[in-house]
């Protein structure tokens, strides 16, 4: 009887260690990759043009700047001065311009032509800043009746523009030239 309740426990031993050796049925794997691709926008205007505007008044553009993100992942678009016009310095956020001085603002309005109090109040987002310094249109700037927050890719917005500007000049008048640089973030 002993011989037999030892093959018993001899026979159980190799019954657990089969069935913890048997191979299972099913497996899995974790693949990893690390996606690339370049931010890029187009412009669908390389210039505008504000037309007449008299001293101490605001030219609003009759059309918009169409930006489109041309590339892979979504962007969200910034905005900066970077050539100043040749008389006169830009001052955001001033609600009083003094000789020389103009204020430069954007807005995303898709296709419906926005008024002068769509652009915000004195001191706004919505100032175009000059310099290093470019201000993406997160936290509301910018922001009309589209914004230029993670715009997916393939997707486009109206880029309005409007400038108030100096109510005197020191100088000939002759036409000014402000470079707007739109960049994906």
């Amino acid at each position: 009887m002993k011989k037999f309740l030892a093959v018993i426990v001899a026979m159980a031993g190799v019954i657990v260690l089969a069935s913890t050796a048997k191979a299972a049925l099913t497996g899995s794997v974790v693949l990893s990759v690390t996606p690339t691709g370049t931010k890029s926008i187009l412009l669908d205007k390389a210039a505008m043009n504000l037309g007449s505007v008299a001293y101490g008044l605001t030219g609003i553009s009759g059309s918009s700047v169409t930006v489109t993100n041309d590339g892979p992942i979504p962007e969200t678009f910034g905005l900066r001065i970077t050539a100043e016009a040749g008389d006169w310095a830009n001052q955001p956020g001033s609600a009083t311009l003094a000789v020389d001085q103009y204020n430069l603002r954007a807005l995303f309005n898709g296709v419906t032509v926005p008024v002068k109090t769509d652009f915000g109040a004195a001191v706004t987002t919505n100032d175009v800043r000059t310099g290093a310094v470019v201000l993406a249109a997160v936290g509301g700037a910018y922001a009309g009746t589209e914004n230029g927050v993670g715009v997916i890719p393939a997707a486009h917005r109206g880029l309005w523009f409007r400038m108030d500007l100096p109510p005197t000049t020191a100088h000939v008048p002759a036409v000014q030239n402000v470079t707007v640089e739109v960049s994906a973030n």
